[in-house]
């Protein structure tokens, strides 16, 4: 969720936002300070004159030298990178594919809750700050690609929530580096948008959404008294179909439960735009977990594994 007052929000809670924060340099925190070994290792890197640190989870299978995707994983607002981690369950995907899974930590007062990203129409601490945090993540790339090995034109961007909204905004702002995205529960949150090249999109959102509602307009936040502008799922989606020179009506793909996909047909240099529409789905991520109350965020649907879709879709594409 958005913009909440971090004073009334459990740890736990996906709102607003601040920062895990403070050590050296680019290096390693954690003991693992030579990168190679699987599980999850602490990274921090200095972007601004601000500590920004990040966690990330590294396959069974990773071998130095033998070029792997990278996945980066958002979390909402008021959460952290470990939020995420548990709730999207991208780890077990991550050591079954082989590819790397990155959780990067928003910025915020406390040093490790209540965090944000500054996505553009929200949210928390770091839009009232003005943070480039397109800025951190182009460092934090470079930051990986001179640690890890890792294939340069396979590097995707997914989150929830603020973190939704931080990779729509990535994929108009840093399509250079970006080859697909996959938002859930966030719409896109500024209002340019001009990718240097087609960007991939697929998008989760739910109909019954009380934080980011599925129709957009005017919502304030179900914790603090924040009011945010949201786009609609539609005209989200419908902008990315025109951004990438889709054919119109967009088409039913695929159908489980409650869980309906349509895809625009025609795009651009084999792009693909595709709305997953959860029909009665709240603000959760389909498949995964949630530990907010559903009777605060909405129904947690378990038809799909949004996860395992997202990295179906990632692995379809790649930058040109």
């Amino acid at each position: 969720m958005f913009g909440f007052r971090a004073s009334r929000l459990a740890p736990w809670f996906i709102g607003l936002s601040l920062l895990l924060t403070a050590c050296s340099g680019a290096a390693a925190r954690s003991a693992d300070r030579t990168p190679g070994g699987a599980g999850t290792t602490e990274r921090e890197i200095s972007v601004g004159g601000r500590q920004r640190t990040f966690l990330v989870h590294v396959p069974p299978s990773y071998k130095p030298g033998t070029p792997v995707p990278l996945v980066l994983n958002f979390h909402g607002g008021g959460g952290n990178a470990a939020d995420q981690q548990k709730n999207s369950k991208m780890d077990g995907l991550a050591d079954r594919h082989g590819f790397i899974v990155v959780y990067p930590n928003g910025t915020g007062v406390l040093r490790q809750r209540f965090l944000s990203f500054n996505a553009g129409m929200c949210c928390g601490y770091a839009i009232k700050n003005n943070l480039d945090d397109v800025g951190f993540v182009r460092a934090m790339l470079d930051d990986l690609e001179r640690t890890y090995t890792i294939d340069r034109t396979r590097v995707y961007s997914t989150g929830f929530s603020n973190g939704a909204i931080m990779s729509h905004r990535l994929g108009c702002e840093l399509s250079d580096r970006i080859a697909a995205i996959a938002p859930v529960s966030g719409p896109i949150g500024i209002p340019n948008c001009s990718p240097s090249r087609p960007v991939s999109v697929m998008y989760f959102h739910g109909t019954a959404d009380p934080a980011a509602p599925y129709q957009g307009g005017n919502k304030k936040s179900l914790v603090g008294d924040d009011v945010h502008t949201y786009a609609s799922a539609h005209d989200t989606i419908t902008g990315w179909a025109k951004r990438n020179r889709c054919q119109l009506p967009p088409q039913v793909t695929a159908r489980q439960g409650a869980v309906t996909c349509e895809s625009y047909p025609g795009c651009a240099a084999n792009a693909e735009v595709t709305l997953c529409t959860v029909q009665g789905g709240g603000h959760t991520w389909p498949g995964g977990e949630t530990t907010i109350s559903e009777s605060r965020v909405g129904p947690l649907n378990r038809d799909v594994s949004a996860s395992e879709m997202i990295w179906q879709f990632f692995s379809r594409h790649r930058l040109q």
